[in-house]
Formats: C-alpha cells, sequence, structure tokens
C-alpha cells in the first residue's frame, strides 16, 4: 500500500520546525529523500556525511553534498574514512556513530535521523538469524533508540525502498547511486541480492512477516528488559547477586541479568556466547559452594556460597615481608600496619595484643601457605577450614594478610585472632590501618 511518506513522518512527531537535528546523509536515494522531507518540516538542520573512501566518486559526491548544503542554507560536516583495517563493515560502522554523536554534541543536538527502511530491516533480520545473535540482536533494528546522550530515529523501517525510490522520482529528489551496492562483496549485499528475493518469492508478504517478527520480539524484549531492572534493583546489592532468587527465575531472564552484569562491569568490552550463558546457568544451579566460571580479558563469574558476581580474575602476587622491629609497614594492597609497644589512640580495622615474655620478633606480615595453622583456646586449627566456617570466598582467600610467626599463624585481621596466654609478662600492639 503506498504511503503519503511526507505525512507518514509528519505524524510520527519526531522533529519541530525549531530544534538542530543532524541527518546523516550518504547521497543515496533513502537519505536524500529523508533529507528533504525533514528539511520541509525543519529547517534547522546538520547533515553529517561519511565518506568511506572506497570509490573514486565519493571525492566529488562529498563537494556536491556539501554545496547542496550551501544552497540550502544547513550546515555541513563532513569526514572521510582512513586506514580501516580487520572488518571493515564492523569498524566503519563504529566510526560513523562515533562521528553522528560528536556532531549532534558538537551543535547541542539531541537527535539523529538514519534512513534504514523496511528492506535493510529484512536483511539485518535474517543476517543476524544466519550468524546468530542476542535475544535483542534478533528483534532487528530499532526505531528509536537512544546512545549516550542522543537519540536516533529511523522512521522509514516500515517502508519499503520502492516506495521510497518512486516519492525520488515523483519529487524530481537526485541522488547518487553507489556502484558497490551491486556487488556481492559485503554479506548485506549477497542477502539483498540473493537471499531475499528468494524468499519474496516464496512469500509476497515477506515484509509484513518479518516487520511483524521483528515487532513481536521487540515487545518481548521491553518486558524481558523490565524484569531484568526490577531484579538488579531487588536483588543485587553492589554487585553481588542473591543466588537463590537468581536460580527461581526463567533462563531468558537469567541471561538478560548476566549480560547486564557483565557489560557493566567490562563496559561493554567483551562478548559471551549462548552457550556460554548456558554454562553459567548450569554451573550457578550446582552445589559447589566455590567456584568461578573464565571469560574474556580475565573477567570471570565467582559464585561464592549463596551470592555470585562478575569480577576480574587477577593472579595475586605472593606477600611476605618480615617484620624485625617496631614500627609502620606497608604493603601492596595499600594497607599499613603498625607495630607498637604501647596501646595507641589511632583509627584502625582491627588490632590484635600479642603476648610474649622475651622474643617476638621476627613476625611475618604475608599471605596464607598450605598447612598454615592458628592456635585457639580449644587447641590448634587449620586456617583453611578457619576460611570454611567464615565463609570467606575461595578467591579471596589467597589475597588476604595473615599476621604470623615462623611456627603459626597468629592474627587473621578482622576474622581471627589466636589464644594469647595473659600470664606472659610483655605485649605488642599491632594495627591494621588503611
Amino acid at each position: 500500500m503506498k504511503v503519503d511518506l511526507t505525512k507518514f513522518i509528519e505524524e510520527k512527531n519526531y522533529t519541530n520546525k525549531n530544534e538542530p537535528i543532524v541527518v546523516a546523509l550518504s547521497g543515496g536515494v533513502d537519505s536524500m529523500v529523508l533529507f528533504n522531507i525533514l528539511y520541509s518540516i525543519n529547517k534547522n538542520i546538520i547533515i553529517a556525511h561519511v565518506n568511506h573512501n572506497k570509490r573514486e566518486a565519493s571525492i566529488l559526491e562529498y563537494e556536491e553534498l556539501e554545496q547542496m548544503a550551501i544552497h540550502k542554507n544547513v550546515t555541513f560536516e563532513g569526514i572521510k574514512l582512513d586506514d580501516l583495517d580487520g572488518n571493515f563493515q564492523k569498524e566503519s560502522r563504529t566510526k560513523r556513530y562515533e562521528f553522528f554523536i560528536s556532531i549532534a554534541q558538537k551543535h547541542k543536538s539531541k537527535k539523529v535521523f538514519l534512513a534504514h527502511h523496511a528492506d535493510d530491516q529484512i536483511e539485518t533480520v535474517l543476517m543476524r538469524i544466519a550468524r546468530g545473535s542476542s535475544f535483542t540482536g534478533y528483534a532487528g533494528i530499532k526505531e528509536v533508540r537512544s546512545i549516550e546522550d542522543v537519540t536516533f530515529y529511523r522512521p522509514f523501517l516500515d517502508i519499503d525502498k520502492d516506495q521510497i525510490v518512486e516519492f525520488a522520482k515523483e519529487n524530481n529528489i537526485s541522488y547518487f547511486e553507489d556502484s558497490s551496492n551491486q556487488q556481492d562483496d559485503y554479506t548485506r549485499n549477497r542477502f539483498r541480492h540473493h537471499i531475499v528475493p528468494w524468499l519474496r518469492n516464496e512469500n509476497q508478504n515477506l515484509t509484513q512477516k518479518i516487520l511483524q517478527y521483528s515487532s513481536y520480539l521487540s515487545m518481548a524484549d521491553e518486558f524481558i528488559i523490565q524484569e531484568r531492572d526490577n531484579f538488579i534493583l531487588n536483588h543485587v546489592t553492589e554487585g553481588m547477586v542473591d543466588l537463590e532468587t537468581f536460580n527461581s527465575t526463567h533462563n531468558i531472564l537469567k541471561i538478560k541479568i548476566l549480560k547486564y552484569l557483565i557489560n557493566q562491569k567490562s563496559t561493554d568490552s567483551i562478548e559471551v556466547t549462548y552457550q556460554q550463558y548456558k554454562d553459567m546457568i548450569e554451573l550457578l544451579l550446582n552445589d559447589t559452594p566455590n567456584v568461578s566460571y573464565a571469560l574474556k580479558a580475565n573477567f570471570a563469574l565467582f559464585k561464592v556460597y549463596n551470592q555470585f558476581y562478575i569480577g576480574k580474575d587477577i593472579d595475586n602476587k605472593f606477600i611476605n615481608l618480615e617484620i624485625k622491629r617496631l614500627g609502620e609497614y606497608s604493603i601492596p594492597n595499600n594497607k599499613k600496619f603498625i607495630f607498637s609497644d604501647k596501646k595507641l589512640d589511632i583509627k584502625h580495622t582491627d588490632y590484635f595484643e600479642l603476648c610474649y615474655n622475651d622474643t617476638v620478633f621476627p613476625l611475618f606480615l604475608r599471605n596464607r601457605l598450605d598447612g598454615d595453622k592458628m592456635k585457639l583456646a580449644v587447641g590448634t586449627k587449620k586456617v583453611k577450614d578457619i576460611f570454611i566456617d567464615q565463609k570467606v570466598p575461595k578467591y579471596d582467600r589467597d589475597s588476604l594478610i595473615l599476621l604470623a610467626n615462623q611456627e603459626n599463624v597468629l592474627w587473621i585481621p578482622t576474622l581471627k585472632k589466636s589464644h594469647q596466654e595473659q600470664n606472659k609478662s610483655k605485649k605488642l600492639y599491632i594495627y591494621e590501618v588503611i
């Protein structure tokens, strides 16, 4: 069904005639039609043009678009992409969006308009199905999406490209033809030239069916995100997740929660596969109290008794500082210990009174060792068992600082103090301060 595109966009009320808006203008038919319609509504436009520098004609197109902007009295901002290595499509997309955001911020605009249409949506959905994606990704392109403080609008997302081309002809809108679109070098072009036409032969209503599919998934995704946010609000404290509540939720919600926590901790820097999400969910269901699951870039999921969290899996360097006399001692984890023969009125996180008769030094501030023991009032106990009793996460045990002599552990700050015989003649006062 033919749509009046100008009226179609006006009724969306995405912009008014006064606010500054950025229009991503490639020079192709889609973006030129979008620009002309938006220009009829709002003259306060900033053109943002990206020259991918892949064709000789792109230099001339850049210049002609700049001249058009001068003629129409609108601002023109352009950029040329050079030296893109690796995945050109992925890297150029990242650079484009960085550019659009920077131009919006420069001109104090909150809105960027892009000319993606229904055919783009079909290709995107099919490509993501073919290569695999997240639940959000399978829904395809979103019509409205915010990045940082900028909102991106795609008002043509329900419109076939044929209607856009027809509008350009009817309104004498000139545009450039990108010759690279006719080649099969890129995945999107192969889907456009071969897969989509074949599917259209199977079902002439392919556009409507794909848009319906995208809409269903988008609505479901929005609902799951609401549930995820409620879970985060009520069951996550300082990054620690209540395990029992998590395990009672549906698997799709578990994936959303894990994805959110991993992205938050890693600042969206690592990718996690569907199989990895399944593995983590299974791990969190087993009865092992202390276990971890390694991710990329030294990140890991840590299960600690009735909680879990996402953090960095860091190899701790063994600390063993010999104390030979009274004084102040610093260790690499930003903690400080004071050894004094008198009680001190200072701020401290914990302190220990060590009773002795003749000789107390040397002492050692160190990490735990296999076989460490501590003397208690009821006998001797392994430090390993003390950690288990106190529910100290396995991954924190190696980083804790202990006070020991040459035979036994004397003090585990904030956790346990060894038994001291009060009939001894001297005391050493040891303070842990930050």
